[in-house]
């Protein structure tokens, strides 16, 4: 069954939320920041099967500071759409997902810049192993009238074994001509010369992986301030 849930960040108010959920779910988030609001997401999601659909409307000067933490049981699908309608509306949007097995993730976002001077900047991270699979579609759409507007988004995937897939599709749909805009996508395996750098300091191949791989992650884990959450998070990996 779905469930709905709906928060609103009230004006100049500053706020963490830590969303968690310790079994399959298929739920839909509803958040609406007022103006001059902060707001830190952290979801996590370890273990288990899952479709979030997660919708937020930003208004003037409001901050949104997105984390995304997928280790799925079969599927996780995260839905994220952001409305930036406001001027100086500003959304960061982090993800990283850990996939092992014949599991896979799947992320689609949009992100619709409808007002003038918004920014928004996407980071989407997946490791992945065995016979896994990752697909990222992600779309941002500057409205006619949203002028000065910047907008990144960026899919990176690390490859560690020959039969693990990553499809990506980023996307932009630009209506105004005053804008700075930028998207792509990288997969590649894990590099050999550093690989074997770290062989000749003394490490084990082991070692020198754990290394590589931690070093791929950290980007998105340093995003996590909370101390307690981080080192919850880098024991997993």
């Amino acid at each position: 069954m779905a469930h709905h849930k709906s928060i609103i960040i009230k004006k100049n108010i500053v706020k963490t939320l830590i969303l968690t959920e310790k079994k399959d779910t298929d739920i839909t988030y509803n958040i609406t920041m007022q103006k001059n609001s902060k707001l830190t997401l952290i979801n996590i999601k370890n273990n288990i099967k899952s479709t979030d659909h997660t919708n937020i409307i930003l208004a003037e000067n409001s901050s949104l500071n997105c984390i995304y933490i997928s280790l799925p049981k079969e599927t996780i699908e995260n839905h994220i759409q952001v409305d930036l309608n406001g001027k100086n509306a500003n959304c960061k949007l982090n993800s990283l997902s850990i996939v092992n097995k014949e599991n896979k993730i799947i992320n689609k976002t949009l992100i619709n810049h409808n007002f003038s001077e918004s920014t928004s900047d996407q980071l989407f991270k997946n490791i992945l192993n065995d016979h896994s699979y990752s697909e990222f579609s992600g779309l941002i759409h500057i409205k006619r009238h949203a002028q000065k507007t910047k907008a990144n988004q960026l899919n990176k995937n690390l490859l560690l074994s020959d039969t693990a897939k990553s499809i990506a599709k980023p996307q932009l749909k630009i209506q105004a001509d005053n804008v700075k805009c930028a998207h792509g996508s990288s997969t590649g395996q894990i590099n050999q010369d550093e690989l074997f750098y770290l062989q000749s300091r003394g490490l084990t191949i082991k070692q020198a992986k754990t290394m590589l791989i931690m070093g791929f992650a950290k980007e998105i884990i340093d995003f996590i301030t909370i101390k307690k959450v981080k080192k919850s998070l880098e024991k997993l990996l």
